[in-house]
C-alpha cells in the first residue's frame, strides 16, 4: 500500500517591529492530484513595482504537471493593474515545481489574509519538500518602492505518514434511500480529517441536510462519529473518499425503505484508493448482482471487467470508461457482453491499466439486499 503524506507548514517571520506570517497547507493529499494553498498576511502583499514573483516547491517526486494560482486568487488593484496570472513549470526530473508571475501587480486585497491556491499532479510526493518565494514585498502601509522589501521564505513541509486513503464506493440518498459512514479513531491523538462526496459526473455531490460537500471531522481518542445523508428528496448517488489518519478505520451503511415492507439494510467496507483490481464473488442463479465502481482519480480509466463461471470458465468481458472522478452503478449482467454471467455463479475481476478504482457488489433478491465485498488488489 501507498504512503501518502499530508505536507503542513506554519513559518512565523519577523522584521524589525514587522511581524507576518505564512502557512503552506495541504488540503487534498492524492491519490494523484495534491492540492495546496498559501496563505499571506496583508503585509506580504504585492508591490505593484514588483517585477518577478516565484513559488518554488522543492524535493516532490514523480511530478508530471501543475496548475495555478489562478488568476481568480490575485483580484485587479489600483492603477488598473490586471489580474495576476501565472505560469508553472515541472523541471529537475518531477522533483521541483516553480510557478512564476511576470509584470508586477498589486496585493491590495479587502480581506484579513489572503489564499493562493495551486496543484500538482504526482503518483506519490512522498518526504520532505521546501518551499521557497521570492519578489512578495511588504505592501503595508504602502508599497515600497521598486519592491525592495523581498520577502523570501524556506521553510521544510512535512507531515504524518502511514494515511490511507479509502474510497466508499456507493452513496446514495434520496427517493426512500439513506447512507451513512461510521469512523473510529483506536489512536491516543485526536485525528482531523474530511470526507468528500463525489457524483457520478466527477463533480461535487451537496448533502441537502449539510449543505456541503466535504464534512470535516475532528475524533478525539477512542471516538466515533457518523456522516449521514438522509432520504431526502430526488435520488442522488455517487462516492465518498476519506484520507484517514493512522489509527481511524470506519465502514458505510445503507438503507431502503419501500412502504409497506420492514427497511433494508447493509453494510459496505472502505476500499484502498490505490487499488488497480478488485474481484467479487456473485450468485445470478436466483438473485441480481449490482455493481457500484469508482474512479478516484484525475485522469479517464478503461476498466476491463472478466467473469467467470464456478468451473473457471470465462462466460463474457467488456470494458467501461470512466472519466475522472466519476462514478456508475448498475446491474452486471445490463453490461455489454456480460449477459453470459445470467444463471451462474463464480468470479468477476475489474482491473485497470492506468489510475485506480474502487469496486462495491450488491446482492439482490426481490426488495431484499446485501452487500457484497470487493477483494482489492
Amino acid at each position: 500500500m501507498r504512503s501518502n503524506i499530508v505536507l503542513a507548514i506554519g513559518i512565523s517571520l519577523a522584521f524589525g517591529e514587522m511581524a507576518s506570517a505564512v502557512s503552506f497547507i495541504n488540503t487534498q493529499a492524492g491519490p494523484n492530484t495534491w492540492v495546496y494553498t498559501l496563505t499571506f498576511a496583508p503585509e506580504d502583499n504585492y508591490s505593484i513595482t514588483q517585477a518577478s514573483t516565484t513559488i518554488t516547491l522543492n524535493g516532490l517526486t514523480g511530478v508530471t504537471a501543475a496548475t495555478g494560482p489562478t488568476s481568480n486568487d490575485f483580484p485587479a488593484g489600483p492603477g488598473n493593474t490586471a489580474n495576476l496570472a501565472w505560469t508553472a513549470q515541472v523541471t529537475n526530473g518531477g522533483t521541483t515545481v516553480v510557478w512564476t508571475h511576470i509584470g508586477g501587480g498589486t496585493g491590495n486585497f479587502p480581506s484579513i489574509q489572503h489564499v493562493y491556491g495551486f496543484s500538482i499532479t504526482s503518483s506519490a510526493p512522498n518526504g520532505t519538500v521546501a518551499l521557497v518565494t521570492s519578489g512578495f514585498s511588504r505592501d503595508f502601509p504602502n508599497p515600497l518602492p521598486g519592491g525592495g522589501f523581498n520577502l523570501d521564505i524556506t521553510g521544510n513541509a512535512a507531515g504524518p505518514a502511514n494515511t490511507t486513503y479509502v474510497v466508499l464506493p456507493q452513496i446514495a440518498f434520496g427517493a426512500g434511500w439513506y447512507s451513512a459512514v461510521y469512523f473510529t479513531n483506536t489512536g491516543t491523538t485526536n485525528a482531523v480529517f474530511s470526507v468528500k462526496y463525489t457524483a457520478d459526473n466527477g463533480t461535487p455531490l451537496v448533502l441537502p441536510a449539510a449543505g456541503t460537500a466535504s464534512i470535516p471531522l475532528t475524533l478525539g481518542p477512542q471516538a466515533t462519529a457518523i456522516v449521514e445523508a438522509p432520504n431526502m428528496g430526488t435520488f442522488s448517488q455517487g462516492y465518498a473518499t476519506a484520507l484517514l489518519p493512522p489509527g481511524v478505520t470506519g465502514y458505510g451503511v445503507f438503507r431502503q425503505s419501500v412502504p409497506g415492507i420492514a427497511d433494508q439494510e447493509a453494510v459496505s467496507p472502505l476500499s484502498l484508493a490505490s487499488d488497480v483490481g478488485e474481484t467479487l464473488i456473485f450468485d445470478e442463479t436466483s438473485y441480481i448482482t449490482g455493481v457500484a465502481i469508482a474512479n478516484p482519480t484525475a485522469v479517464t480509466v478503461t476498466v476491463s471487467i472478466s467473469v467467470a463461471n464456478s468451473g473457471g470458465n470465462q462466460v463474457g468481458t467488456t470494458t467501461l470508461a470512466l472519466p475522472p472522478f466519476s462514478h456508475t452503478a448498475q446491474s452486471l449482467r445490463s453490461l455489454s457482453g456480460l449477459s453470459g454471467m445470467v444463471g451462474q455463479r463464480g468470479q468477476a475481476t475489474f482491473s485497470v491499466t492506468n489510475g485506480n478504482l474502487a469496486v462495491l457488489g450488491l446482492r439482490f433478491n426481490g426488495s431484499a439486499f446485501t452487500s457484497i465485498p470487493a477483494l482489492g488488489h
